[in-house]
């Protein structure tokens, strides 16, 4: 039996490593963590490796540690494995510094030893890289007859290059929107606070701060007609939260991005939105009912799909 290594093989509070083990055991392969004894079967192994180039990050002597960690673990999927595949996952790096000469330099060296680049994003990206569907979150279609009482939600760790600074200034003040996430930022939570009081939003915006449990996260998006994604971020090449939201049958609103206009192009439960015309997208919203979500994203995005693709990678 063919082996995958994965690499990272757990994260902690992201679920997509996670949905990818159980999806190449369901396509007849064993998964395997970085092992040194994995070097000694090379043909039976294939390497996959997620966000390597995130760890090229730092100054100094962090720097310099970061620098020999990605080299050993680039070498290490060479001499361990047949075929090579990195999963971009980033166009550029966000929230933390990086020396951009390393960073761009750690990217040369990944295309060049890397058998496959898959990436997620249904837009142009690089001609060299070959597109996978980005998994759904649940594989169970939903309902038809669920009864969503959230109207308008973000969930997600709340940092600046989230959007919501921008979200809450151009919000209506009739409309209920309800957040919850963890923030580490104190000054991002005066600045949000502020903006709540001087636009009279307490009654319509619930916030509350801290992490979400991934069972409570899962049943509030379930409950959710519209999960709002603002991110300033164009570093990243897709959304994982827009996945999570369309598993749970949600609606999308997501700020313009690359991705989130190729998303609304193809699929009529993503809309896009900016600054200037937030207000008037939200007053004239057409709902798809969340059964409909949920049919349109596994013909898309399901297992039978990603499995297909991943087969044909493999091979």
């Amino acid at each position: 039996m063919k082996n995958i290594i994965i690499t990272p093989y757990t994260v902690t509070n992201n679920e997509y490593i996670t949905i990818h083990k159980n999806l190449f055991s369901k396509m007849g392969y064993k998964t395997s963590n970085v092992k040194i004894k994995n070097i000694l079967s090379r043909n039976q192994n294939i390497f996959v490796c997620n966000w390597v180039e995130d760890n090229l990050k730092g100054t100094g002597l962090r720097l310099i540690l970061n620098i020999l960690k990605f080299s050993i673990l680039c070498l290490y999927g060479v001499l361990a494995a047949k075929k090579f595949i990195w999963v971009r996952h980033n166009l550029k790096p966000h929230n933390d510094f990086r020396n951009q000469y390393v960073y761009k330099l750690g990217l040369n060296i990944l295309h060049k030893i890397a058998d496959v680049v898959i990436c997620h994003g249904q837009y142009k990206i690089n001609d060299c890289y070959r597109y996978i569907p980005h998994p759904l979150y649940m594989q169970e279609q939903i309902n038809p007859q669920i009864s969503k009482t959230i109207d308008f939600a973000f969930y997600g760790k709340i940092a600046r290059y989230k959007g919501l600074v921008d979200l809450l200034n151009n919000w209506p003040q009739h409309l209920n929107l309800l957040i919850r996430g963890s923030c580490d930022d104190p000054e991002l939570k005066q600045e949000i606070a502020k903006i709540i009081d001087v636009r009279g939003l307490e009654r319509v915006v619930s916030l509350n701060y801290g992490y979400i449990e991934h069972e409570d996260l899962n049943a509030m998006m379930y409950s959710t007609k519209y999960l709002i994604l603002p991110h300033e971020d164009q570093s990243m090449i897709v959304s994982g939260a827009f996945y999570h939201g369309i598993s749970y049958g949600a609606n999308i609103i997501a700020k313009e991005s690359s991705f989130s206009k190729s998303m609304a192009k193809k699929y009529p439960f993503c809309t896009t939105y900016n600054n200037e015309n937030l207000q008037d997208v939200l007053s004239s919203l057409k709902y798809i009912e969340p059964h409909e979500v949920k049919e349109i994203s596994i013909k898309a995005f399901g297992e039978d799909v990603c499995m297909k693709e991943w087969k044909s990678v493999f091979a």
